[in-house]
């Protein structure tokens, strides 16, 4: 009886090394919570991406509403949406990664619509620099619907953002940042 018990806590000590062994070696514990962190950062980063651009987004709204456009697109050159937290998230592969759906749906909707914005106000940017013929108050049109429209589509994005809990960036810093970074590119 007493050789049946050592051989039956043998096997089952055994089992449950192997156990152990082939859990930590298929899932990955520490990978797998690396992952999600950086996921979270990349998101967290995203959002205050997000929200430099709806700030800019209602500075040209509210610019290309009023008579004087011209003089108040002016004001704001460059005029364009950020994009690099996306392009990360794009480039890194993480956007696969990500489990909702909608998100991923109201993201890629989003993206289109700053790249149809960024285009129009460039062309406006333009045309206010006297560099084409275009029509500025048809162009100033266009754009604003451009951004009233990537203004509905981020909110979205925004909504479902926010119900994570994601890392916080100083969005003053990050935009900041981002106009140093076009202040040097202008000068080269």
């Amino acid at each position: 009886m007493n050789e049946f018990l050592v051989n039956f806590l043998a096997n089952v000590l055994a089992e449950a090394m192997l156990g152990v062994a082939v859990y930590y070696a298929v899932t990955q514990p520490r990978e797998r919570k690396s992952k999600q962190t950086n996921m979270r950062k990349a998101l967290g980063l995203l959002m205050a991406e997000i929200e430099v651009n709806r700030e800019r987004a209602k500075r040209y709204v509210s610019a290309l509403g009023t008579s004087a456009v011209e003089e108040e697109v002016r004001r704001l050159f460059p005029l364009r949406f950020t994009r690099g937290a996306w392009n990360a998230l794009r480039e890194s592969n993480l956007l696969p990664q990500l489990n909702d759906a909608q998100l991923v749906y109201y993201l890629l909707r989003m993206n289109e619509a700053s790249l149809v914005a960024n285009r129009n106000l460039r062309k406006l940017q333009l045309a206010c620099l006297g560099d084409t013929e275009a029509d500025v108050r048809q162009l100033a049109e266009t754009a604003k619907r451009n951004c009233e429209h990537f203004l509905s589509v981020s909110s979205r994005v925004v909504e479902i953002l926010g119900r994570m809990a994601l890392p916080s960036f100083e969005i003053e810093e990050l935009e900041e940042e981002i106009d140093e970074e076009e202040h040097l590119g202008q000068d080269e």
